[in-house]
């Protein structure tokens, strides 16, 4: 399956895919590239280049005004990263604000330097990681910066 985002919105792709319990992966080519691997219509895995994982995949744009996707049944495997419908909701709502924290922020990759903790050293710190080193979620980082 492939087509225009602009013909059919990715929202509609994702609930394709949950419904008809495919098994695959999802490639999205839009201003930010991102994949979305899934098994038995459930969201196991994906990201953006090679930032890998929910929060990669809670920072990609949910609805992307242009672009194309494709989908490739294939084998993968993997346990799902939480039920469909919730983890759809999160992807929504943070995929919104991310948007709002990095027109702050820049990047994630970006290094900070300053009075906060995990910030407070002399070389400074990226998001990224402070989030690793605090064993945070990397957007509960990026929101406090």
């Amino acid at each position: 399956m492939q087509g225009l985002l602009s013909d059919l919105p990715l929202l509609g792709v994702l609930e394709l895919i949950h419904t008809t319990r495919q098994t695959g992966v999802l490639e999205v080519q839009a201003d930010v590239p991102f994949t979305v691997a899934f098994v038995n219509g459930e969201i196991v895995s994906g990201g953006i280049l090679d930032w890998l994982g929910s929060e990669a995949l809670h920072a990609s744009p949910m609805l992307p005004e242009s672009g194309m996707f494709t989908f490739e049944p294939r084998a993968v495997t993997g346990t799902p990263l939480g039920a469909y419908g919730h983890f759809s909701t999160d992807w929504a709502r943070i995929s919104d604000e991310w948007g709002q924290v990095c027109g702050v922020i820049g990047s994630p990759s970006r290094v900070f330097q300053g009075q906060l903790p995990l910030f407070d050293v002399p070389q400074g710190r990226s998001v990224r990681a402070a989030a690793r080193e605090a064993e945070v979620p990397l957007f509960q980082v990026a929101q406090v910066v």
